[in-house]
Order: structure tokens, then C-alpha cells, then sequence
């Protein structure tokens, strides 16, 4: 298990609380649970979970707002609360599953690629916290400079998912 002392998030969120109680092991086959706004995340979560080592089940339409929830105890997406900013979202995981809730699409997103950096620790034990968020700055850019350097299109484009991971939103 990755112990919230040794987890790597980029960039570091707002507020990391670690909490009581064991870690969550998610089975194969876990049912995503998705709020019917943020539908359009739910292919993008199955296949790149899958990636990080997560077997997801089949999706669960439901609910009103920003949501989503692995694991059949996840926490109730009432008991969070988003911090009033742009792209504001908070993540919960706790022994009966996963539950991210957002202020709006970008937020989810956001919940999500913090996620994506957790499983890639350790999928398979996943640290009780609560991660709270929200991006301070509007425009969060990368800067490459491609003077002297031979980069083609393929290459250039394997950088979008590790920018998108890092949660810039400009190249």
C-alpha cells in the first residue's frame, strides 16, 4: 500500500487529509457509477483505469451534478463538500470504494487524472484520504521550445496525455 507520505500528486492539491480506516481493494469487475451530466467521462475512465491496473465493471447512470463513484459502498456523493471555486472537486476513497463530486466538468476531469495518479502507485491498494481541490490560476500552460530539436507529429502528440495529467491546460 502507498502510504500518503510517499504519493506523488502533480500539481499538489489544495488540502490531502488521510483517514481512518483501511485502505480500498478494489475487485475486478467494480462498478463505476457516473452522475448523468458527467456521462462523457465514463468511456475515458473505463479505458484508461484499465491501463492503471483497474478493472472496471459496467456504468451507472444516475444523479444529479458533477459525479462519479467506483465501488458498490462509496461514500455519498451528499456527505462532500466542493470547494466554491472554478474546477473545484473533492475525492474521497474509503474501504467500501471511491467517490469524487465537482463544481463542473473540468473539476471531474480534474478528480479523475488525481485518481489516475493514485492507481498508478498501487492499484490494487488505494490509501484512505480526501483529496480537496481547485485550480488557482486560469490558464496553467506548458512551454515547449522546439528550436534545434527534431520532434514529429506522434511525438508531440504523446505529450497531451501527460499534460492533461498534470492538470495544465495549454501547450
Amino acid at each position: 500500500m502507498t502510504s500518503l507520505a510517499n504519493l506523488k500528486l502533480l500539481p499538489q492539491p489544495q488540502q490531502v487529509t488521510a483517514d481512518s480506516g483501511a485502505p480500498y481493494r478494489p475487485p475486478a469487475g467494480t462498478a463505476l457509477q457516473l452522475s448523468t451530466a458527467g456521462q462523457a467521462l465514463g468511456a475515458i475512465i473505463q479505458g484508461e483505469a484499465a491501463a492503471q491496473g483497474l478493472q472496471l465493471g459496467g456504468v451507472t447512470l444516475g444523479g444529479d451534478g458533477w459525479s462519479f463513484g467506483i465501488g458498490s459502498a462509496a461514500p455519498a456523493a451528499e456527505a462532500l463538500t466542493v470547494p466554491d471555486q472554478r474546477e473545484g472537486y473533492v475525492l474521497r476513497i474509503t474501504s467500501g470504494g471511491i467517490r469524487a463530486v465537482a463544481k463542473d466538468y473540468r473539476g471531474l476531469v480534474y478528480a479523475w487524472q488525481t485518481l489516475k495518479q493514485i492507481l498508478r502507485a498501487d492499484a490494487q491498494s488505494l490509501p484512505a484520504l480526501t483529496i480537496s481541490d481547485f485550480s488557482k490560476l486560469p490558464w496553467r500552460l506548458y512551454h515547449l521550445d522546439l528550436k534545434g530539436t527534431r520532434w514529429n507529429r506522434q511525438r508531440l502528440y504523446s505529450l497531451i496525455p501527460l499534460v492533461a495529467e498534470m492538470k495544465l491546460n495549454g501547450l
